[in-house]
């Protein structure tokens, strides 16, 4: 999302706040809330959020001046909450909204935030995608935009924001694919990927303004052509990604950056990730991806209890993208064809291309058998058939427009 888009959220739910018919003093005090909030360098989305769920508790649950609040105000609130018809997570984003106001607002050693821990490990964590069903989904993109961000999305492990603020100037591309840099909540950090860089590059091409300072995603209709675009831009092409490739699961933006810390965890060091993935060093976030992902209790329990001998977890399983067998281009590994020279990538490709080849021939002899009229112009079609046989290049581009 554009940082003009996020100003104008912030801006709006600062001026419902203040409309609303909630307390002055807890509209004053979510307000110094915002300010330390800002001043602290959390993003502006999540102020936003903050803000929001907020006036929502006050409007909805309890209006009382959040500086005499107590634990008991804080499990009334907690029991409105529950009996709601609402999804875990944003029952959960209540409890995190109100435990970071209250750290601000009374101290870390309040003795009340106790009760804002609750039993959470019943909490259902986001269902995680197959890396077949990763391919799907970049193949039910249509557009190359769309592939690219879906790509690179995974690839990084990104945020929607860090997504969204990537310029070309952030973009170096080399050997093994290539690094971006990408800004978030701990910094700027450069993070290297490989299975989207023939999706990137291909969007490239036909990037409506490649500038240096210019977004790397922007739109392509007729109101947004070459604009930034919004998250609710990259929702919107996930969802039509979704729905054409068929996928069965929920899957938003945080799903697929879900999905490939899931991944990553068998792979990578608890240090490795933060940094890939943008956390603070420390966090505990690594530990809990390491434990989804099961890694070295797997082994220790085959190898050591049982005494079987078993994969060391270190076979290569990553989506990589494919070479191009004749020009050597790195192509997406959803691909069919050659982006650059149209040769088929997999061997049924080939062997459909050749069949094709062998039937619009005989299409053509059998039309001119009994028409001697029409043998010179079959003539003059066998010689251009043998020039287009000759070309490889112009035999795979032809051939590939059959499919359309």
């Amino acid at each position: 999302m554009g940082i003009y888009k996020e100003k104008a959220l912030l801006s709006g739910e600062e001026g419902r706040l203040i409309k609303s018919e909630i307390s002055e003093s807890n509209v004053n005090l979510v307000r110094e809330f915002k300010s330390y909030l800002i001043a602290s360098r959390i993003g502006i989305l999540r102020t936003v959020r903050y803000m929001l769920d907020l006036r929502l508790i006050c409007q909805r649950y309890k209006d009382k001046d959040f500086r005499s609040w107590t634990s008991k105000d804080i499990i009334e609130v907690l029991e409105k909450i529950e009996v709601e018809d609402l999804s875990d997570s944003s029952k959960n984003e209540y409890r995190r909204t109100l435990t970071k106001f209250f750290k601000w607002l009374k101290g870390d050693d309040w003795p009340d935030l106790k009760a804002l821990k609750g039993d959470r490990k019943h909490s259902r964590k986001p269902q995680v995608l197959a890396k077949e069903e990763i391919l799907q989904l970049i193949e039910g993109a249509k557009h190359p935009r769309d592939k690219a961000a879906i790509a690179l999305l995974y690839d990084c492990g990104l945020r929607v924001g860090e997504l969204a603020s990537i310029t070309f100037k952030d973009l170096v591309f080399n050997d093994y694919g290539g690094k971006v840099k990408v800004r978030g909540k701990t910094g700027e950090r450069l993070v290297p990927f490989v299975m989207a860089e023939p999706y990137i590059k291909n969007w490239v091409q036909i990037h409506p303004n490649p500038a240096h300072n210019e977004p790397l995603f922007v739109g392509t209709g007729n109101k947004n052509f070459g604009k930034p675009l919004f998250y609710e831009s990259y929702q919107n092409i996930i969802k039509r990604a979704v729905k054409k490739s068929g996928i069965q699961k929920k899957v938003t933006p945080h799903i697929i950056r879900h999905t490939r810390a899931t991944h990553l965890a068998s792979k990578l060091t608890e240090s490795e990730m933060c940094h890939y993935l943008g956390w603070q060093l420390g966090s505990d976030m690594p530990k809990v991806y390491v434990h989804l992902s099961g890694r070295d209790i797997d082994s220790a329990i085959y190898t050591k209890v049982y005494g079987l001998k078993i994969d060391d977890g270190n076979k290569e399983d990553s989506i990589k993208p494919i070479p191009c067998p004749r020009c050597k281009e790195n192509c997406g590994p959803s691909s069919e064809y050659c982006y650059r020279c149209g040769m088929p990538l997999k061997e049924e490709k080939i062997f459909d291309m050749e069949k094709k080849s062998i039937g619009i021939r005989k299409d053509f002899f059998d039309m001119a058998k009994d028409r001697t009229d029409r043998l010179d112009r079959m003539n003059m079609f066998l010689e251009i058939m043998d020039i287009v046989e000759s070309d490889p290049e112009i035999k795979a581009k032809l051939i590939s427009m059959t499919k359309k």
